[in-house]
């Protein structure tokens, strides 16, 4: 409860200081009220019926590139049919990465682009058909090329709560330090290649999509960054998964490993455990989440065939490691495969907001444990 007190304290202050709100608001208060800054500051097109929030910009690192461009607004969605209205959008791409896995970087900044946008004034005739959203959504892709990655692209993404949105009209739109989530899966090089070909605002009322207002890009120089990717070699299973918590699927490898124990007999039970490092999915938001489900199966192939029901929750949330295990009855002697699981649903409990639900799907092929069964 202190802890949650404490992190509104400092959403506060860092909402007003000089007068504007901070562009970094991401760590462990992700899921107490300093989480919905942190969301602003992952995505803002934050509208308050005054006007639009102004949030500094990251620092450019010396070795950074930034790639500007303008785009073009079609607001025919909502019967608009006059001059075009235009949005600037800035990528400032970082010509370094690691190797990174794991959930927990969707719960902290984390790609190597940052996206920032000018502000976009909405014509009088949309700004007032976009009354009390619940939320804003924005989608946007930069291809990657190279080395081969978990995605083909680097998605930029955000989203602005309810609580953030002004009862009016939305008057404008603006984007301040989108992230992206990019996950190379080995060492070697790569490319960016700057600007996302076009930008995507969706607006929710009552939890329900409004038609979208699609922003292209004006066409221009493609900007190629290279990168070096650093770090060792993933060879664990690739999952991306759906979820609750961002608007775009999330896709990486996810660090697992199957071991089993207990007499390998017919007639014999095994306790088959899948466990996982935070390089999968242990620990995704220290100091944040207060429990993690598991639901899932795990394929049995071979001399049996079958499959190892996953099914627990526990309050361990910032373990080092995750575990959870199932029971499999040995039916035939010889040789039992137990495979990664093809579907599971992974859920982060917070305290205060509502819990995050990942529905995540193999896209890899990898063995996982086998067995030897006696007679």
């Amino acid at each position: 409860m202190k802890a949650a007190k404490s992190g509104k304290k400092r959403a506060k202050k860092n909402a007003t200081r000089d007068g504007m709100p901070r562009s970094r608001w991401f760590g462990h208060q992700l899921f107490t009220v300093a989480a919905l800054s942190a969301l602003v500051a992952a995505a803002v097109f934050a509208v308050t019926p005054a006007g639009t929030w102004v949030l500094r910009s990251e620092p450019v690192g010396p070795h950074a590139v930034r790639v500007l461009r303008q785009y073009t607004c079609d607001l025919s969605n909502y019967g608009y049919t006059g001059p075009p209205v235009s949005i600037g959008a800035t990528a400032i791409l970082r010509p370094a990465a690691t190797l990174e896995t794991g959930f927990s970087p969707l719960f902290l900044e984390s790609g190597p682009v940052s996206f920032a946008t000018s502000a976009a004034t909405l014509p009088a005739s949309v700004a007032s058909k976009l009354t009390n959203l619940s939320e804003i959504t924005l989608q946007a892709t930069i291809p990657v090329s190279g080395v081969p990655a978990a995605t083909p692209v680097a998605k930029i993404w955000g989203t602005v709560p309810n609580a953030l949105l002004p009862t009016g009209p939305l008057r404008q739109l603006q984007v301040v330090n989108a992230v992206d989530t990019t996950f190379f899966s080995r060492r070697g090089t790569a490319w960016l290649r700057a600007p996302a070909p076009s930008l995507l605002f969706t607006p929710y009322r009552d939890g329900s999509a409004l038609p979208a207002i699609s922003c292209a890009v004006v066409p221009g120089p493609v900007t190629s960054v290279h990168y070096t990717v650093q770090g060792p070699a993933s060879r664990a299973p690739v999952y991306e998964c759906a979820s609750t918590y961002r608007s775009t699927p999330y896709i990486s490898p996810l660090s697992m490993s199957i071991d089993a124990s207990g007499t390998r007999r017919v007639g014999q039970v095994l306790t088959v455990t899948l466990s996982s490092p935070s390089t999968g999915l242990a620990a995704p938001a220290p100091n944040v989440a207060t429990a993690l489900a598991f639901t899932g199966q795990l394929p049995v192939t071979g001399a049996q065939v079958g499959e190892v029901v996953l099914n627990e929750t526990t309050p361990n949330a910032d373990a080092p490691t995750f575990t959870v295990a199932g029971r499999l009855p040995l039916k035939k002697q010889g040789a039992v495969t137990i495979s990664y699981p093809q579907k599971f649903v992974y859920t982060v409990y917070k305290q205060t907001y509502k819990k995050a639900i990942f529905t995540c799907t193999l896209t890899s092929i990898r063995n996982g444990l086998t067995v030897q069964v006696a007679p």
